[in-house]
Formats: C-alpha cells, sequence, structure tokens
C-alpha cells in the first residue's frame, strides 16, 4: 500500500471514529419516557437541563427544549416551562421544534403578546445577548406570521430599538418607517417616538426627558434600553447616575442602586438620595444602616417632604420583627381556612384609573352543587348575567331585551395558581384560566398551591413574607377594630423613588377566625367575603332584571363567547 492511500485510509477511520462518537453523543440525549415511566419527571427536567447547558449548540438541543417544555406544561412547573419557551422563540426559532411550537399559535397576536413579553423581561433584567437573540426569533416569526406581527404600534416601536441595538440598522429603519403612519392617531406615541429619535444625537438627555414620562410604559422601556445601550462615561455623569439608580430602584434591583447612590453629591436632592439609600440598604436586610440613614435625614433635612416616607419605613424597620411574625401567622392561617373551600360569595369593585364610573362584579360559586352565578354592573346597571347550575342555565346582556335561559348547563371559568421560588431566588405567582364542566376543577387544580410550603409552613410563609421586604414592600401597621365583629387589617405598603407624596398600599381584612372578609388595593377593592361549607355559606345575589324568558334547550356557546369578547373590549377602553 503506498504511503498516500495508508494515510488516506487513516483519515478516513478518524473521521469515521469522530463522526460515529458524536452520532452517540448525540443519541445519548434525555428521554422523557425513560423518566416518566417510574414516575419522576423531576429528574427528566434535571438531566434535561445539564443537557442543554452541556450541549447548548447541539443539533439535538431544540428537541430536548420541546420535550420539556411539554413535560413541564403537563406537571405545572411554570419556571422550566418559561425558560423552554423562551429558548424556542429566540435561540432555537430556526429550529423544526419552534416551527412546530409557532404554529400551536392561533394567530399572529397571540404570538406577538409572547415576544412582547420576552422585551419587558429584557427591560427588567437587561443582559447583551438578548437584542441579538430577539433579532433571530423575530426573523422567523416573520416568515410564519407575515406583516400581521407589526400591527401593533407599541411592540413595532419597542422592537425597532431593540433591532438597533443588535446592529440591525436596516430593519431598525424599516420598523421606524411603518410606525409612522401608526402613530398619527397617538398623539403620546408619536411624542415618545420623536423623543427617542433623539438618542442618536444625545443619549443622555434623551434618557433624562424619557425618564421624566417612564410613567408610560414605552418611554419606560426605551428609557431602560438607553441606560442599558450606554457606555461607562455617559452613565457616570451625575444626573445620569440619578436617573439610572431611579431605574434600578423600581426594578427592585437595590443592589445596583446603592452603589450608585453613593456616589451621588448631595448639594442637589441630597434629602431624597439619603432616603434611596436608606430603602435600598432596608431591602437588601441592613436595616441598621438604613435606620442611620433615616435619622440623617430628619436631622438634616426637617422641612423636606422626604421625611413622610422616611417616617413609613422607619416605623416599618423597628416594628419589623412583632410584624414579620404578626403577618406570617395571619397568612397561615388563611391558608388553612381556604384549602377545604367549596362555596365562596364576593362582590369585586374596580375603579379605571381617571374615571369616577366603578365597575362591580358579583360572584358566588359552588363546587359541590357545580352552581356559579356572576353579574357585571357598570355604576348601578347590569351589563352581563349568567348562571349554571346542574338543572340548567340564563344569560343576560345589556341591549338583548330579553333573558335567555337554556335547559342544560354552560361552561363555567376555572383558574389555576402557581407559586415557585426560581433559581435566582425570586417568588413567581402565575394564574392561568380556562373553562370547565365541573367547578371541582378548581379544587384539584389549586391542591399544589394550597400544599405549598410557603403557605402552610411556619418557615416557608416566613421566608415568602421576608421577601416582600427585599422586592421593596413594607410591613405596614396592623389594626384591629374594637367594633363586632372584630376585623384585621395587614396592609402592605409601596413606596416612591421619586415622589415622596406617592404611596401604593394592599390591605388584607380578616375576620377574628382569621378568614379573608375584604381586599383593598389601588383601584380595586373586593368586599362582602365569605366561603366555606356549602352548607354554610348563603348566597345573596342582586336581582336580575324583570324581562321576558326565550328558553331553548341546548346552551348558546356563540352568544356566552361574543359576551367574553365584549367584557374583553370593555376593560380595554376603560383601561384607554
Amino acid at each position: 500500500m503506498s504511503i498516500g492511500r495508508f494515510i488516506l485510509s487513516i483519515c478516513i477511520l478518524l473521521l469515521s471514529l469522530l463522526f460515529i462518537g458524536s452520532a452517540l453523543a448525540h443519541g445519548a440525549y434525555p428521554k422523557p419516557e425513560k423518566f416518566l415511566e417510574h414516575d419522576d419527571p423531576a429528574g427528566y427536567a434535571q438531566a434535561a437541563m445539564d443537557f442543554l447547558a452541556e450541549n447548548p449548540d447541539s443539533v439535538l438541543a431544540p428537541r430536548v427544549a420541546l420535550d420539556l417544555l411539554m413535560v413541564a406544561t403537563v406537571f405545572h412547573n411554570t419556571q422550566y416551562a418559561d425558560m423552554m419557551t423562551k429558548l424556542l422563540v429566540l435561540d432555537y426559532a430556526q429550529s423544526l421544534q419552534a416551527r412546530y411550537f409557532r404554529s400551536t399559535f392561533p394567530d399572529a397576536d397571540s404570538y406577538r403578546a409572547l415576544l412582547a413579553r420576552t422585551l419587558d423581561e429584557f427591560a427588567r433584567e437587561p443582559n447583551a445577548a438578548f437584542p441579538a437573540q430577539y433579532a433571530h426569533g423575530l426573523g422567523f416569526a416573520l416568515d410564519d406570521f407575515g406583516d400581521q406581527l407589526l400591527s401593533d404600534a407599541d411592540f413595532l416601536l419597542k422592537s425597532a430599538y431593540v433591532l438597533g441595538a443588535a446592529g440591525e440598522a436596516e430593519a431598525k429603519q424599516d420598523f421606524l418607517a411603518r410606525l409612522a403612519p401608526m402613530v398619527s392617531k397617538d398623539d403620546e406615541l408619536g411624542s415618545i417616538m420623536a423623543l427617542a429619535a433623539g438618542a442618536q444625537k444625545n443619549i443622555v438627555e434623551t434618557t433624562r426627558e424619557l425618564h421624566a414620562i417612564s410613567r408610560n410604559n414605552t418611554a419606560l422601556f426605551l428609557r431602560d434600553l438607553f441606560i442599558f445601550l450606554m457606555t461607562e462615561t455617559e452613565r457616570e455623569t451625575p444626573a445620569m447616575r440619578q436617573v439610572a439608580a431611579e431605574a434600578y430602584i423600581e426594578a427592585k434591583r437595590f443592589r445596583d442602586a446603592l452603589p450608585i447612590l453613593e456616589r451621588q453629591p448631595l448639594e442637589e436632592h441630597g434629602e431624597k438620595i439619603f432616603f434611596q439609600r436608606a430603602w435600598s440598604h432596608a431591602a437588601l436586610g441592613e436595616h441598621e444602616k438604613a435606620l442611620g440613614l433615616l435619622r440623617q435625614l430628619d436631622e438634616h433635612y426637617p422641612g423636606s417632604p422626604w421625611r413622610v416616607p422616611g417616617r413609613q419605613l422607619t416605623d416599618a424597620l423597628e416594628q419589623y420583627d412583632v410584624r414579620l411574625e404578626a403577618f406570617t401567622e395571619a397568612l397561615l392561617t388563611l391558608t388553612a381556612t381556604i384549602t377545604d373551600l367549596d362555596a365562596f360569595e364576593g362582590t369585586l369593585f374596580f375603579t379605571p384609573e381617571g374615571s369616577a364610573v366603578p365597575m362591580s362584579l358579583y360572584l358566588a360559586l359552588s363546587m359541590e352543587n357545580n352552581f356559579l352565578e356572576a353579574q357585571l354592573r357598570r355604576e348601578d346597571s347590569l351589563k352581563y348575567a349568567y348562571k349554571t347550575s346542574p338543572e340548567g342555565s340564563m344569560l343576560f346582556a345589556k341591549g338583548d331585551n330579553v333573558i335567555h335561559r337554556f335547559l342544560e348547563p354552560g361552561p363555567a371559568p376555572s383558574f389555576k395558581l402557581d407559586l415557585q421560588r426560581d433559581m435566582h431566588g425570586r417568588f413567581q405567582l402565575d394564574l392561568s384560566a380556562h373553562l370547565v364542566d365541573d367547578l371541582q376543577d378548581i379544587a384539584l387544580s389549586n391542591r399544589t398551591f394550597l400544599e405549598s410550603p410557603y403557605l402552610t409552613t411556619r418557615e416557608g410563609a416566613m421566608e415568602l413574607m421576608q421577601y416582600t421586604m427585599q422586592s421593596g414592600y413594607l410591613l405596614g401597621e396592623i389594626i384591629k377594630t374594637d367594633e363586632q365583629p372584630t376585623q384585621t387589617r395587614l396592609t402592605l405598603l409601596m413606596l416612591d423613588a421619586r415622589d415622596p407624596e406617592t404611596t401604593a398600599s394592599g390591605s388584607l381584612i380578616l375576620n377574628d377566625t382569621g378568614q379573608l372578609v375584604g381586599l383593598e388595593m389601588k383601584n380595586v377593592e373586593v368586599r362582602d367575603v365569605q366561603y366555606g361549607e356549602s352548607s354554610a355559606v348563603t348566597f345573596s345575589p342582586p336581582e336580575w332584571p324583570m324581562l321576558d324568558v326565550v328558553e331553548s334547550r341546548e346552551f348558546n356557546i356563540g352568544s356566552f363567547f361574543n359576551i367574553l369578547g365584549n367584557l374583553a373590549q370593555l376593560f380595554m377602553d376603560l383601561e384607554d
């Protein structure tokens, strides 16, 4: 054999061995069936995560991501489901598995909502890899959904600047050109678009101006994006440091905000800086440092309006141990009262921001009797009413001038709550809703939630309450009423990093047995709550209108879904 042929044979043999090794490695990916036949979804999730961490560029990685997404969805692990969704949307968007995933969405609007969620998550926790990943994922989504994906002006503006951050200048200009005629009917978005255009000339000044109007979500997003894109020199000017620190506090990134605030001169806005530093120390568990700064705030700025939230923070820190114990005990007792809930009645009141016209939703349900009734009113005018039981169902929509009665029961809404702590230590409360025929689904779907150690054990509940402080909330005053029946109000406070006169609060109102009887937060209030065994709860629904009744044998699901659509539109109109 010639030397040349011998060398060629050796090369072919080595290549063959490499190929076989690669194929064997690819064949070693974790298969869910092997774990699920032993009832071990957690073991599969760990094996899949290990594979993806070690082989992110493997041709089999998208398959593993989709398999884990399915397993996590079936076994209600929202943390892994969210992680795999992002991989398929961004990293593996070109794969067959991602194309299948996109095909499960009914339309461009629903997939755009998912992309918009990734944008908002990036704004809260920016990372350098995201713009390029987003450009990659968006490109393949456009291949599948076309221009319908770009029909929302807010999404288009945010996407344009992320594409610009990814170096896709041509795509950015194309998006902005598409956006121009859309913002002609939206003065607020048009002004934000015009303002953002100035970032090319002076990103610092543009970011400061966006900060001033960042109560608007789009302005907030662009502000955070521009902070992320700045050079260190641009970010280190005193004016820009203050904007960045306030942005970090609003994102609950107190550890990032604190060193910036400590470098700020106190000649301008010194009292605000003292308060922001104290709040950051408090959120990080450094209570003595926070109290020391608050004493300096009182001493050096006796007439400052920042002393008002300063006193609230001081009070929360000085009473922290007592309140932590009381809040923990209340949470454990409340969970115990809800665990065996079979019947519920209550009324929710909602007043849209900037409106004086309240909405109210009455709700009563009995899981034992498979009964549900709901009534929606605007002021005192009944807009919609619905009732279902094994004996039949009734439906009313204002404008019909009749009540529809059906001899068969209709569907009922059910929901699932999920409380988990992710690998970064953050608590996540997820809510999903669907329609069911049997209201017992509510109890079955939420059994895991109500058995969570964060709601049923003292150590877990205390950990959850401590996390509220780390997230910037304050354990507020606990007030017990003297009159009968005795009630206890527990309040959480959220201060404002920029406005000393703005404090948000939410309150739980419990009776003397620890049951929830009311809830108050911002523009939402829940009153007249009662729950327990069906035999112990007597429903008192508002009256239906006195109208002719049209009777049918089969339930009209089309009318039901039409009402659901009208409800969604009604609340969107109210928010606008």
